[in-house]
């Protein structure tokens, strides 16, 4: 996952995940662990994810998804508990 600063700085991390959402929760987890990214800056912001494809997720829009305390399915719940964990 590489997410581009205000600054035009990119900051990459690397993560094993299931699906986009789940990889861009866990790479933006590893990102505030090492207390970079803002709140206030989510909305503008994208990150990519490269697997054998390219994807760009809006930040907002991870945000909102783990904000939401429930899931489609027991998978999907469980992979934001995995995200939550410390």
């Amino acid at each position: 996952m590489t997410f581009r600063d205000v600054r035009d700085i990119d900051h990459s991390v690397t993560v094993h995940a299931e699906t986009n959402m789940d990889a861009t929760a866990l790479g933006l987890k590893r990102i505030r662990e090492q207390q970079f990214v803002m709140e206030g800056l989510a909305d503008p912001v994208t990150v990519e994810l490269v697997t054998s494809t390219q994807h760009k997720v809006s930040l907002k829009k991870v945000i909102d998804w783990m904000a939401h305390a429930g899931g489609k399915s027991p998978k999907e719940i469980a992979m934001k508990a995995r995200v939550r964990e410390s």
